[in-house]
């Protein structure tokens, strides 16, 4: 799971030594609000295709004397299943969902558990580009994030989370962690050019910013 979908972290003091065990989980409202919106939606966009399996039940000829409006069918109902299929399964998935995370000054272990998994991996610290520091806003105010940036998205994790995060915090976890303090445009950035290192545009841009 990406680094974005967690929403708590525990501890969330200021990381001030390492070894340190983190224990996260996402939002555990959002995905039931999702459902209680999307389900109806989805189910009355079903009904259609309900009623002909119905009529379809009594007389299967309907389907092979009508193939091309048989197949407009099927292709109706494959666009359902990407237009609310696929997205309930991603928001059901996050139920009951979490990530363990054992950060050492060599090595971050991650085991990641849901309803239908359970796996760990683990990454030396020295393969992580950096940290970022974003800040989120939402409609109940602001979060400050920092994030250990991996050239592999699904590798980044949240590495603290607060209402407010100072420079001074960072600059201890910069210490700490022995990676240096990257633009957070790294991490959302979707594309990035192949062969060339994932942060060196940002990095770059961060510099010049800090000159200025």
């Amino acid at each position: 799971m990406r680094a974005t979908a967690f929403e708590t972290c525990v501890p969330c003091a200021p990381i001030t030594a390492l070894p340190i065990n983190l224990s996260q989980t996402p939002s555990r409202s959002s995905p039931l609000l999702t459902l209680a919106l999307a389900l109806p939606a989805a189910f009355a966009a079903l009904a259609p295709f309900y009623l002909i399996a119905a009529h379809a039940t009594q007389d299967a000829s309907l389907f092979v004397e009508r193939g091309s409006t048989s197949l407009l069918l099927g292709l109706a109902l494959i666009l359902w299943a990407l237009l609310f299929g696929w997205p309930i399964m991603q928001r059901v998935g996050l139920i009951g969902t979490g990530r363990e995370i054992c950060l050492t000054s060599t090595v971050v272990t991650v085991r990641e558990r849901g309803l239908l998994f359970d796996r760990s991996w683990s990454q030396p610290l020295n393969s992580y580009c950096g940290l970022a520091h974003h800040v989120r806003s939402s409609l109940s105010g602001t979060r400050h994030e920092v994030l250990l940036v991996h050239p592999d998205p699904a590798k980044s994790f949240l590495l603290r989370a607060a209402d407010r995060i100072g420079q001074e915090e960072i600059d201890q976890m910069v210490l700490l962690t022995g990676c240096r303090e990257i633009a957070p445009q790294v991490f959302y950035r979707r594309t990035v050019a192949q062969g060339s290192h994932p942060y060196a545009a940002s990095a770059t841009a961060l510099a010049s910013a800090k000159l200025a």
